[in-house]
């Protein structure tokens, strides 16, 4: 189960910078390198888990990264790329050459 946060709770406990570079919840923890990681890391602290075994798994899911030295080195531009893909709903590739050629003018 998710819940959300309000606003005044956010600025409260001081989740988020209020101004680019204030210290934060947030910027202590972000050392994501993709747009994507940031705002996952952003929707995991604006709708914090209020389940036991989903807090449980997320908690054991961050120690055996943390324990076992885990550091997945991907190329950011490349990620963003995919992304962009991704989250475009199109086919990446067609099934001939006009189908391709009208794609990319579209």
């Amino acid at each position: 189960m998710i819940f959300g946060t309000d606003e005044q709770t956010i600025l409260d406990l001081n989740i988020f910078p209020k101004v680019k570079g204030d210290s934060s919840i947030f910027n202590f923890y972000n050392s994501t390198k993709t747009k994507g990681g940031r705002q996952g890391l952003e929707h995991i602290l604006r709708t914090p888990i209020c389940n036991l075994e989903d807090i449980n798994f997320r908690i054991s899911t961050m120690k055996f990264i943390s324990e076992n030295g885990i550091d997945c080195e991907l190329d950011n531009e490349y990620l963003d790329f995919i992304e962009f893909y991704i989250n475009h709903n199109s086919p990446i590739l067609q099934d001939n050459l006009y189908d391709s050629i009208t794609t990319k003018i579209l």
